[in-house]
């Protein structure tokens, strides 16, 4: 402990209780207000597009996007009747991935 923190506690046992009290509570409102100066509320939309999808190492919102796009484009082919077996390569990439992942971890 400092020597000026010795001093002030020492100086803080010498008041009345009552003035002690009000002491902690002068002291907790410079903190209350110290802290909301150093450090301001974060909000969630500052962290949009921070952290990359953990499987694929690219933005969430790019990956969604990327997910639908091949979705939409493997129906559409299926509708077409380019693609009726069900070969692993007939699946978008994210089914694909799943199945990968379930099969390594003996989930099939």
């Amino acid at each position: 402990m400092s020597p000026l923190l010795q001093e002030i506690l020492r100086q803080a046992e010498q008041l009345a209780p009552e003035k002690r009290l009000e002491l902690i509570r002068q002291v907790a409102e410079g903190l209350k207000k110290s802290e909301a100066i150093a450090k301001p509320k974060s909000r969630w939309i500052d962290l949009k597009g921070l952290a990359p999808h953990p499987m694929m190492g690219e933005d969430a919102q790019v990956w969604v996007t990327r997910t639908r796009r091949e979705g939409d484009e493997h129906r559409e082919r299926v509708l077409r009747g380019e693609q009726c077996g069900l070969s692993s390569h007939s699946f978008p990439l994210p089914l694909r991935l799943a199945i990968a992942i379930s099969i390594v971890l003996g989930y099939s």
